[in-house]
């Protein structure tokens, strides 16, 4: 008897655990418990002293870990005590483990890792609905995100097209703008030229004018100076017919007083008389010297 204790305590020694049965079927007890009354916190804590702490290796254990995890929001630490059933002989465990990786995985851009997760799960387990229907609806969802991408790759695609349409649009008014502007500015170009001109041909055309003016009053002042040339020369005529009609009457008494012969006297102011009409007749026929035409005659 004494030599059976022995080894019980060296059975005991090696294989951890041995002597607390009682605590670990405690533990699954208060684990299912708390995970079944939603005290997930609870039941995680238990899970992981029976599996780290006692060392109990039970797929069911890892299974029901990883839920208690996954209920509270750690997918991480859910995924990883899942993945450590992807080798059990146990094709449901398997198939639950896959489907819950599935549901892990599932999100956008990463669907078709969700959908092979899925497929494994059928392939452990063909009656597993749940995972049949994750299945489906991740196929379904892929489809989706396709059409939605080639939707917004479309809408992308016409966004651009859009785009391109505005900058040709906006430079082809910056160039209309450009070609008007510069239009507008040969216009004011020739219109500033047409002005000048205008101006030029206004103002040679006033001095034309002006000289015109100026020599019609030249030619009328010329006339005026012919007529009045021409009216001292028919006075001037006019005297001197009267003159040769009237000849000057000699005073007896002055040739008295300067003794001389009324015949000599005569002679004198005939001599006299002959020297006037003679430089009368030589200045008629210098007359007046013409200005030249284009000048002022001033």
């Amino acid at each position: 008897m004494k030599a059976l204790a022995g080894i019980l305590l060296v059975i005991a020694a090696i294989i951890p655990g041995v002597n607390d049965i009682a605590t670990v079927n405690k533990l699954k007890k208060d684990a299912e418990k708390a995970y079944l009354a939603g005290d997930y916190a609870k039941a995680t804590q238990a899970y992981t002293m029976l599996t780290d702490s006692l060392g109990v290796l039970e797929d069911k254990l890892f299974l029901n870990l990883g839920h208690s995890l996954f209920q509270q929001g750690d997918s991480a630490q859910a995924f990883s005590q899942y993945q450590r059933l992807i080798n059990t002989k146990e094709k449901d465990l398997k198939s639950l483990a896959y489907n819950q990786m599935g549901i892990i995985s599932n999100k956008p851009g990463d669907r078709n890792t969700a959908l092979s997760f899925f497929k494994e799960a059928l392939k452990a387990d063909p009656t597993n609905e749940e995972a049949r229907y994750n299945y489906q609806l991740v196929k379904r969802q892929i489809a989706e995100d396709n059409e939605k991408n080639q939707d917004d790759q479309q809408q992308d695609k016409e966004k651009n097209e859009e785009k391109e349409d505005e900058k040709k649009d906006q430079q082809n008014q910056q160039d209309k703008d450009q070609n008007n502007d510069q239009k507008n500015d040969e216009q004011k170009k020739q219109d500033q030229e047409k002005k000048d001109q205008e101006s030029e041909n206004k103002e040679q055309k006033d001095q034309e004018q002006q000289s015109e003016e100026q020599k019609k009053e030249q030619e009328k002042k010329d006339q005026e100076q012919k007529k009045k040339e021409q009216q001292d020369a028919e006075q001037q005529d006019k005297e001197n017919k009267d003159g040769e009609k009237q000849p000057p009457q000699i005073n007896p008494d002055k040739l008295k007083e300067m003794n001389i012969s009324e015949e000599k006297a005569k002679m004198i102011l005939e001599a006299m008389r002959n020297s006037e009409i003679q430089y009368i007749q030589q200045n008629k026929r210098k007359g007046v010297k013409k200005p030249e035409s284009g000048k002022p005659d001033w």
